[in-house]
């Protein structure tokens, strides 16, 4: 499994953890022997596979678990951007979306609408389905 495999839009709160044990599974170690390896409880190492936690940061102490894991985890150079943006999505920021928010006014403005208005879900479903109509007809 790579890091890099999965569609950032399917990116939710889980990806980061399963992602991580799926990897640590693979190289055939166990939630003790990585959590010792990146200086981490193996009860805090477990919570992230499971959802229960977000990705770590780096301690009072000044480990960097991020850097220990990827090390750890043999994540190579191209999947270390999809790794921090799981990592960022599992603490509830995204990235990738908040770098079209800084260049896109107009989408800034919408999104403010919305939640003036409490656009419900299914709303937005509705104008996800027309944008991929819109994508379609241009291909």
């Amino acid at each position: 499994m790579k890091f890099n495999e999965i569609k950032s839009n399917e990116y939710d709160k889980y990806t980061f953890g399963r992602c991580i044990r799926a990897r640590r599974e693979e190289l055939g170690r166990s939630v003790r022997e990585l959590a010792k390896a990146v200086q981490m409880s193996p009860i805090y190492l477990s919570d992230i596979e499971r959802g229960l936690r977000v990705a770590p940061t780096n301690n009072t102490k000044g480990i960097d678990y991020m850097e220990n894991l990827i090390r750890e985890l043999n994540i190579e150079d191209d999947e270390i951007l999809a790794f921090n943006a799981m990592a960022e999505v599992s603490k509830g920021q995204y990235i990738d979306i908040q770098a079209y928010l800084s260049k896109t006014p107009s989408a800034r403005l919408a999104l403010r609408l919305a939640d003036e208005e409490d656009i419900p879900d299914e709303e937005w479903k509705k104008f996800i389905i027309h944008l991929q109509a819109l994508k379609s007809s241009k291909s």
